[in-house]
């Protein structure tokens, strides 16, 4: 095997009581092609930073440059590419064609594959996936078991935790958040302070609705076609909340007349969404 890189042990960089090595590339290869030609690795070129050989493969053209700093057990494989203040650490896994750049962190068991790209500020941790060519942004957070796949795209300050996933050509964007787990597919746009929780699937933008603010503490009611509602901590069916909101607020108080309205809305909004997908 011909190596491509070499660890350049008299430039060393500190972080976080590590100590990281430059690398230094052996030969010259191509490493991408955009509208204005081939983007190559020239021999001799320094790239990022890597605690050891493990870090960064010998093979295919996977690369780190800029100041990116790959380390502990951390992998970059096959053809991924990890640029700009990029950091990946932990046991985490970059393959294919991945890309993780600007300012995007990858931590713990976490893994990024085929042709998706994080950018950004975003972060993917614990045993969090992307595939396909998903792309994670903006100031995104990723962790739990999530799965972001196919062309499914998270940005803003959008989270996706717990067994959430969000795949299709479905996007998360604003303050929401998928969770439990929840299924967001299709062309489902989830987006403002939406919460969706449970074992709901959404399809689509008319599959939930979100009301607010609302109650006592001014929180953003999410309630979904098949029943699952999330607001402020409680995630659960409507029955169950109700019983909860009268352990709290008599049934002639304002909040609790509030809360009622927006569940009669919701159940006919539900109902008009349905008469009309009949009708076309």
């Amino acid at each position: 095997m011909s190596y491509k890189y070499e660890i350049n042990y008299e430039m060393p960089k500190h972080y976080r009581g590590l100590t990281l090595y430059r690398i230094r590339a052996l030969k010259t290869f191509v490493i991408g092609e955009t509208i204005n030609g081939k983007t190559e690795v020239k021999i001799g070129e320094y790239g990022g930073y890597v605690g050891s050989y493990d870090n960064l493969s010998q093979e295919g053209i996977s690369w780190i440059s800029g100041e990116a700093m790959v380390l502990e057990d951390a992998r970059v494989l096959d053809n991924a590419q990890i640029c700009d203040a990029a950091i990946i650490k932990m046991q985490a896994a970059i393959s294919g064609n991945a890309v993780v750049k600007n300012s995007a962190y990858v931590s713990g068991s976490a893994k990024v594959s085929d042709n998706a790209i994080i950018s950004d500020n975003a972060v993917l941790q614990d045993h969090a996936q992307i595939s396909g060519n998903a792309h994670i942004y903006d100031n995104s957070v990723i962790y739990g078991q999530a799965e972001i796949g196919e062309m499914g795209y998270v940005l803003d300050n959008a989270q996706i935790y717990g067994n959430g996933k969000v795949m299709g050509k479905a996007n998360v964007r604003g303050e929401a958040a998928v969770r439990d787990n929840a299924v967001i597919k299709d062309l489902a746009e989830i987006k403002g302070h939406a919460v969706i929780g449970g074992t709901a699937i959404i399809c689509k933008i008319t599959d939930y609705l979100t009301i607010g603010p609302i109650g006592s503490r001014s929180d953003f009611l999410t309630i979904t076609q098949c029943g699952h509602l999330n607001v402020g901590c409680f995630s659960g069916k409507y029955h169950d909340f109700m019983q909860r909101l009268k352990s709290t607020h008599s049934e002639n108080s304002v909040h609790y007349q509030e809360y009622k309205l927006a569940m009669n809305f919701a159940s006919r909004f539900f109902k008009l969404v349905k008469e009309r997908c009949g009708n076309e």
